[in-house]
């Protein structure tokens, strides 16, 4: 057993083959349902996590989506909290809260997170992409304003550039990098 799923009784409810030769396995559970995809050989592949209501769970506890490669290593890791879950979870912590991880060079990474805004008070999310060596490749922010920035990296790890999205476009960065865009400098 791994250790993202509390032990529990599952009563399998079907079994449809995939297109692969493999076999998806719908479980309920004690807190809703369980999807398992298992390869043609039977080796656990994804498990994916869903409330009684037959949607990915949300939490930020319990992953809603979990997958394995041939030698039992954790791949991928999602959790999907609902905004509530959010903000309950920064009225008690200001660290980062992570939803993502992706095992990259050996090691599972996060490739996205919540983030409080110090200046604005506001919960950002941020997305992470990363070289095949583990250096970072590329961090997308979304501010609560509907802003965005995008900062590029090589992979020894320099900075390669830096862009800044108001509306979905493209436009020129703001004068002083990281701080809201108000259409002024920040030097006010």
């Amino acid at each position: 057993m791994n250790n993202f799923y509390p032990l529990e009784n599952r009563e399998l409810l079907s079994t449809t083959p995939m297109p692969d030769g493999g076999t998806s396995c719908f479980y309920r559970t004690n807190s809703g349902f369980e999807t398992d995809i298992l390869s043609p050989d039977g080796f656990l592949v994804s498990r994916g996590s869903l409330g009684p209501d037959s949607a990915p769970i949300e939490s930020t506890s319990q992953p809603s989506l979990v997958h394995w490669n041939r030698q039992g290593q954790v791949t991928f890791v999602s959790f999907r909290p609902n905004s509530r879950q959010v903000k309950r979870y920064f009225r008690d912590t200001s660290a980062p809260l992570t939803t993502g991880y992706a095992l990259v060079a050996g090691q599972l990474l996060p490739t996205s997170y919540y983030a409080l805004d110090p200046g604005s008070g506001e919960i950002d999310q941020t997305f992470v992409s990363y070289w095949a060596s583990g250096a970072v490749s590329a961090i997308t922010t979304y501010c609560a304003n509907g802003d965005a920035w995008l900062t590029r990296y090589n992979e020894d790890g320099t900075a390669l550039d830096q862009h800044f999205f108001k509306d979905g476009m493209e436009v020129p960065l703001p004068e002083n990098p990281g701080a809201p865009y108000k259409g002024d400098t920040g030097n006010s």
